[in-house]
């Protein structure tokens, strides 16, 4: 787990160093910063996901996680020097979670923000 952690620090740094000055500062437009790799969440903005009905929520987090799941196996992913390996990982555990509390019917808002968020990071490196 720590070797998790780390290396989605370095990734995150390393986004940061290569985005150029204004992304470390501008932290306004909800906790979304654009950078050359899409749209980011900095901040953890709730997930419009939550928004939906019960059904349509649970299998909106079970897409993002099978495709977190199919993009962390994909060889592509594991040879790639982007970040895309990191959040497709950390997208596949939150959301993994969050099903995981589908399953006690409890709707975890910070597992399903987590989830849309670190799905949408792995997205913008998938580019």
């Amino acid at each position: 787990m720590k070797r998790s952690m780390v290396t989605a620090a370095v990734a995150w740094l390393v986004m940061i160093a290569a985005s150029g000055p204004g992304l470390a500062a501008d932290l306004g437009g909800g906790g979304k910063v654009t950078s050359s790799a899409g749209t980011m969440c900095i901040v953890m903005p709730r997930s419009p996901l939550l928004d939906l009905s019960s059904d349509r929520l649970q299998s909106e987090v079970e897409r993002r996680y099978q495709h977190a799941v199919d993009v962390a196996a994909d060889e592509s992913t594991m040879s790639s020097r982007s970040p895309r390996w990191v959040w497709s990982n950390e997208a596949k555990v939150a959301c993994g979670k969050a099903i995981g509390y589908f399953a006690g019917r409890e709707n975890n808002e910070e597992m399903i923000s987590k989830c849309d968020c670190f799905h949408g990071r792995m997205l913008a490196f998938m580019r």
